[in-house]
């Protein structure tokens, strides 16, 4: 067994350090950069825009409400995404200290985010003695994008048999019932909500064409600006929502997430 030895030492230097403690110190929009995704952060910024609350559809057939800004200080500026409780709680050319903002990075583009655990707390503090970064214009767009026009093909489509209460896919056993491949009951398939996607491609009034994706809560409300009472989603077939699709002569207001092509609301353009 071989020996340690142990040397103690005279002194440990503990001297107080100002660089060390200074706010300065604190992180930076600049050091996000650095920081790996799905960490907790604390950030002082300002709110330099602020976009209208959106409902974004769930795959299980909820809604959330969310709300994109861009926030700036004096090294650079940011995407913040609020949640739910949280939308509506950060106004226009205010300063906050923030506190537990989640780093998040989608397609390579870092952005802070609502927590899902945690708390996020926010004080408005002092405005920034330093000059603040200019906000790019293209960034002042987001991630949301408007387009009026018409749904000219049907690219994919797709109905899951779901479960009743978590809304998770439900395999066939037999041809009357099924079994939750999420909480593994067993159901009758004739009583198992469908959940329907689309991928469809529009064509907006200026001839520009995009492939946008739509999941079953805005399925289902497109389906009511059809005005086709023969679409029921309960019981019509892909083929034939296909056909009630194509036939509509209907123009549209859609809008969308640029960064997955998601609809996340769809309206007649008649009616806005």
């Amino acid at each position: 067994m071989k020996q340690t030895s142990i040397v103690p030492l005279a002194s440990i230097d503990c001297t107080y350090s100002e660089e060390i403690s200074d706010s300065s110190m604190e992180n930076s929009i600049a050091s996000m950069q650095q920081v790996a995704a799905e960490q907790l952060v604390c950030l002082n910024v300002e709110v330099a825009h602020v976009q209208a609350v959106k409902t974004k559809n769930t795959q299980d057939g909820s809604a959330l409400k969310k709300q994109e800004l861009i926030v700036r200080d004096p090294t650079g500026f940011i995407k913040l995404i609020l949640w739910e409780d949280y939308v509506d709680c950060l106004q226009q050319h205010k300063t906050y200290h923030l506190q537990n903002v989640r780093v998040k990075v989608s397609k390579d583009e870092k952005y802070i985010n609502t927590p899902k655990s945690e708390k996020l707390s926010f004080d408005e503090v002092e405005k920034f003695e330093r000059d603040l970064v200019p906000v790019e214009n293209d960034m002042v767009s987001l991630t949301m994008a408007t387009v009026h026009g018409k749904i000219v093909e049907v690219m994919n489509v797709s109905k899951t048999v779901v479960c009743i209460s978590c809304f998770k896919k439900v395999t066939p056993k037999t041809d009357k019932e099924g079994n939750c491949e999420s909480c593994k009951v067993m159901q009758f398939l004739s009583s198992c909500p469908r959940h329907w996607y689309l991928r469809v491609l529009v064509q907006t009034h200026e001839n520009k064409k995009l492939r946008l994706s739509m999941f079953n809560q805005c399925v289902q409300n497109f389906v009511l600006l059809l005005g086709n009472e023969n679409c029921d989603l309960k019981d019509i077939s892909e083929d034939d929502l296909i056909l009630y699709i194509l036939e509509s002569e209907k123009s549209f207001v859609i809008d969308y997430e640029t960064d997955h092509n998601k609809i996340i609301s769809i309206k007649a353009e008649s009616s806005v």
